[in-house]
Formats: structure tokens, sequence, C-alpha cells
């Protein structure tokens, strides 16, 4: 099981996992880069299966806390946010490419996005991102299974809880 706090998130993962090394970040954003996203998330971490667990996975997890400004859903919709960071995360040193639309989900009730990619030509998917939101952060949760297709533990990222921390 693994609980991040600042989220409110328990996922309830099949097998054994270890939380893995963060996830490299940039020293500084780039000059022409504004907004909610720019610079290194709050939340930057790995969650892999150990090495006697198999198929081998891993999931990625990167929250960024919003301002007040962007946390108006009338004017800065998740699904913007979801655009940007499912996205970026395709682009970032790899070939894949989304595989069928990005389909509109809810992760314990709050509204959530999920792409799933692979490689060009290729109907399998190799990860399946989320982006949603809790607590004042927008975050992405990708996860990948090397040798396999990730849609084995789609039913337990999908069945995460996402509580309230707010007081």
């Amino acid at each position: 099981m693994y609980v991040n706090a600042a989220l409110g998130m328990t996922i309830t993962l099949p097998g054994t996992w270890e939380l893995g090394r963060a996830v490299p970040t940039q020293s500084k954003p780039p000059s022409d880069c504004s907004g909610p996203l720019c610079g290194n998330p709050e939340i930057n971490l790995i969650l892999r299966t150990k090495s006697d667990s198999t198929p081998a996975a891993r999931v990625r997890l990167a929250g960024y806390k919003l301002s007040g400004p962007y946390l108006n859903r009338s004017r800065h919709p998740l699904s913007e946010f979801a655009d940007i960071m499912l996205e970026g995360s395709m682009r970032s040193g790899s070939d894949l490419v989304p595989i069928g639309g990005r389909s509109a989900i809810k992760l314990d009730g709050k509204s959530a996005y999920r792409q799933a990619a692979g490689m060009q030509g290729e109907t399998a998917p190799k990860i399946i991102g989320y982006v949603s939101e809790a607590n004042g952060y927008v975050f992405m949760l990708v996860l990948s299974v090397r040798d396999s297709s990730p849609q084995a533990l789609q039913s337990p990222i999908e069945a995460m809880k996402l509580s309230s921390t707010d007081r």
C-alpha cells in the first residue's frame, strides 16, 4: 500500500513495491516558462516493484501545488492541465504516441483524465497516464509495466482513495 499524505492518496497495489529514487529534476525552469507547472514538482517520486516481483512495474507521481487563481476550474479547467502534463510525459525522451483518445474518468469521485500511450503503430499501451487534483495539488500518475501491458495494474490505480487533508 502506498500513502501520500499531501494528496490524501492511498493506493493498494498487488505485489511488493518500494519507493524509488526521484525523477531527475531541472535546476531551474526555462526562462520562457510561466504558469503553475514550471519548475520542479513539489511531489516527485517513483514507486517500483521490488526485483523479486513480476512483472516489473513502476508508477511515477508528480504533483504541483497550485496557487489560488489556478484552483478556479472555470478559468483553468482540469482538462488543460491534463493536456500539458500528459503530452509532456510522452514527449520527454520517448517515442510514445497516444493510443485512442483521452478519457474523462473519476478517481474516488474526483474528476480525472486517463490517456494510454504506446509505440508508433502499436495498439497495446506501454503506459497509462492519469491527471487529477487533490488538496490544492494537480498531479500526474504514470503507470508502466515492463514486458507486459500496464492494464493489469489499471484497476488498483483507478481504485485509489483520495481524502481531503483540509481541516
